[in-house]
């Protein structure tokens, strides 16, 4: 016996294995039956080319489930786009909440902001006003002590 030398067969895929279409009818006929001995009864003949095969119970089982199997995958997958869909339309509200809400922290930061920059303002303006007061007073006092001491 020689190796068979060609390329190895790919593996064989292992899933839903569909029945062969094969009937099988077995009858009992008596010994008595007319006709020759060779010829099978004319109901045991192949049916004629011209006439179509009926449909195997087997194989109408395995569309029926095939197509049952599909409408159940359509359906889950229009739920699910639904599903999406109402998630995509919750997130767009919240990307707008969330940009709305920006908006308005930047305007409130805005207005803090500058009633800061008004209050430094004010602030800087007062210290300048004391600077000069106490500049006054200084000069003031510088007199006074020079009278007193010019008088005294």
């Amino acid at each position: 016996m020689e190796k068979d030398t060609s390329e190895p067969r790919a593996p064989r895929k292992r899933g839903r294995q569909r029945a062969p279409d094969v009937v099988v009818e077995i009858r009992v006929v008596s010994e008595h039956a007319q006709g020759p001995a060779d010829e099978p009864p004319a109901e045991l003949a192949a049916p004629a080319p011209s006439e179509p095969e009926p449909p195997l119970a087997a194989d109408q089982i395995l569309a029926e489930g095939d197509r049952l199997r599909l409408e159940r995958r359509a359906r889950q997958v229009s739920e699910q786009e639904a599903a999406l869909g109402a998630r995509a339309g919750e997130l767009s509200r919240r990307e707008e909440e969330i940009a709305r809400r920006e908006a308005e922290l930047e305007a409130a930061f805005g207005f803090r902001e500058d009633r800061v920059e008004q209050r430094e303002a004010e602030l800087a303006d007062a210290q300048a006003r004391l600077d000069r007061r106490e500049q006054e007073l200084t000069t003031y006092v510088s007199r006074l002590q020079a009278e007193f001491s010019r008088r005294g």
